[in-house]
């Protein structure tokens, strides 16, 4: 998901990683725990949602 779009999620604050440009059938979101890279959820997902923030966080692991 290094190529997704990052986003935060308005109401529980977990961030996104999504890739807006995949094809339809591959567009998947991929929700990790607010202060570590472990992955919450992972779902197939055609749109963004409206209560997703765009955002410019980064992975834990690749903060110096």
């Amino acid at each position: 998901m290094t190529k997704g779009t990052k986003y935060v999620d308005g109401w529980s604050r977990e961030r996104i990683a999504w890739d807006q440009n995949a094809t339809v059938g591959q567009k998947t979101a991929v929700l990790l725990r607010p202060n570590t890279d472990l992955i919450d959820t992972v779902y197939p997902e055609t749109h963004q949602k409206t209560k997703w923030i765009k955002s410019t966080w980064q992975y834990v692991g690749d903060i110096d």
